[in-house]
């Protein structure tokens, strides 16, 4: 039986992956390399690395200033090739990550299996540093896909999206963990931690 602490974290991941399923940003071709042969199938040390990765506080935190700065300056180049370099690096991984919450909903147990992935184990692995760095990276994605970014009191929101404010909540959640000094965020409202969400449409209540 799943503690309540592990049953939570299975639970955001879901909420996380769901809210993360907009940014296609040429997954599906990272899916058609993937399932092409075995020989492409991410194995188990690169499964663990991309996990590792993924549960560093620094690496959001990092990625997170690189957004802001580029949507504030206007560079849509640099924001450009910063998707494209996750696409690279991680589209691979978030790409399965998607199958597992998939999974629940439609038969995709055959290409998990081809990557020898244990879709319960994975997610009862994620924690929030893991739940931030799949945001933000989605975040970088769906932006680039043509997503349009909006700044309200010098932070990043995307408006019609619930992701920026999932990725605000995770990293928050992790830095608490990490025991890392509190930041002001730069991108997402901290509604869901503060209470107060009257800087975002999205989490605004409806008439």
């Amino acid at each position: 039986m799943l503690s309540k602490t592990k049953s939570f974290q299975a639970g955001l991941f879901v909420r996380v992956i769901k809210a993360a399923r907009v940014p296609a940003l040429a997954l599906c071709s990272v899916a058609a390399m993937t399932f092409g042969g075995s020989a492409n199938a991410m194995d188990e040390v690169a499964l663990k690395a991309a996990m590792a990765s993924f549960g560093e506080a620094a690496q959001a935190q990092r990625l997170e200033n690189e957004i802001a700065a580029y949507v504030k300056s206007g560079d849509l180049e640099k924001l450009t090739q910063l998707a494209e370099d996750i696409q690279a690096k991680d589209g691979e991984f978030l790409n399965i990550l998607t199958l597992i919450v998939e999974q629940q909903e439609q038969d995709v147990s055959e290409e998990l299996a081809l990557m020898a992935v244990d879709p319960h184990q994975i997610a009862l692995q994620m924690g929030p540093c893991h739940h931030a760095n799949i945001a933000i990276r989605s975040l970088a994605l769906m932006i680039a896909d043509g997503a349009e970014p909006t700044i309200r009191n010098d932070v990043v929101m995307v408006d019609g999206t619930q992701l920026d404010n999932v990725f605000a909540e995770t990293i928050n959640r992790c830095e608490r963990i990490k025991g890392l000094p509190q930041r002001v965020p730069q991108i997402g409202s901290l509604c869901m931690m503060t209470g107060n969400c009257s800087d975002d449409p999205d989490l605004a209540p409806q008439p």
